[in-house]
């Protein structure tokens, strides 16, 4: 009994972090790959994480959700927006900022709710190789 529930956690696993398709800076993705440690302990998938891998096809190159985030807002409502979402305010210059999320931010839902108070949509780094910013 002991080892059909453990072949059946590890089934669920294997099943919550299968290939889905998403919707990143208003383009269809498939994730290709997740960040295990952005998962919770059920293995259930929720959401896109920093640290993710998407692509446009299974067969195309893999893209690293790097938490990376351009925003068009003033400073003032930037800094604001960086502390009521738990985002670092990286840099600001001419009426962009870069804010910065943390791993294990599901960069999704964080999108849908800053998009929602910007009048126009943010921008996420979605990144050809497999380096994060430093």
């Amino acid at each position: 009994m002991k080892k059909l529930m453990i072949a059946l956690a590890v089934m669920g696993i294997s099943l919550g972090v299968s290939a889905g398709t998403v919707q990143l800076n208003g383009k269809d993705y498939v994730v290709v790959e997740t960040d295990s440690n952005a998962r919770n302990m059920s293995g259930e998938q929720m959401g896109v994480m920093v640290g993710d891998k998407v692509a446009v096809s299974a067969q195309s190159a893999p893209l690293t959700v790097t938490g990376s985030i351009l925003v068009k807002a003033s400073e003032a409502n930037a800094s604001q927006l960086a502390q009521k979402y738990g985002l670092d305010l990286v840099s600001y210059l001419d009426g962009v900022a870069l804010l910065e999320a943390t791993p294990g931010t599901n960069v999704a839902e964080l999108e849908k709710a800053l998009n929602q108070e910007l009048d126009t949509p943010v921008n996420l780094e979605l990144n050809p190789q497999n380096q994060r910013p430093q």
